[in-house]
């Protein structure tokens, strides 16, 4: 709650401004390009529409002013997608009694075990589609190849010290 009050407000008042500058100055296919790219950063799926568009550093890049929103969006879908995945590990935890050693595994090792295992085949699978014939696009805007930096960080913060129940 305290990410969406401090981030919403600006992000509004950007694509707000974004919007009326557009108006005023774009042709109407600009334009045109400029709304679905607004509709995408209103749900934060600018990454997904940009991954089908121009590439970052391409020359056309400088006509998409809200092009910089790709990485919040990757961020929020990480938000959104991470506590029902947590959800399901706490399920899944409750059902399994022993870990690989035979001892039972504390919560927050198992998320930190999950996060961290997400992490590395997020990071592989960035190199795999780096030897294939995948765009440089396509690894740039993905959600699939930027998770490893917020699962590193969540792996961490699980096994940070706290008062959780183990």
């Amino acid at each position: 709650a305290r990410r969406v009050r401090r981030i919403l407000p600006a992000l509004t008042l950007v694509m707000a401004a974004v919007f009326m500058l557009g108006w005023n100055i774009m042709y109407p296919d600009e334009f045109a390009t400029l709304g679905k790219h607004l509709g995408a950063a209103s749900v934060f799926l600018s990454n997904i529409v940009l991954l089908n568009e121009v590439g970052y550093f391409d020359t056309e890049a400088h006509t998409k002013p809200l092009l910089h929103l790709w990485s919040l969006a990757i961020e929020e879908q990480f938000y959104l997608l991470w506590p029902l995945a947590l959800m399901g590990i706490g399920l899944g935890h409750n059902r399994v009694t022993h870990g690989v050693t035979g001892m039972r595994l504390s919560m927050r090792h198992v998320l930190a075990l999950v996060a961290a295992t997400l992490c590395i085949a997020s990071t592989v699978w960035m190199c795999v589609l780096s030897l294939g014939s995948a765009s440089l696009t396509r690894m740039y805007f993905g959600t699939d190849t930027h998770a490893g930096g917020l699962l590193a960080g969540a792996a961490l913060a699980a096994l940070l010290p706290s008062d959780w129940a183990t």
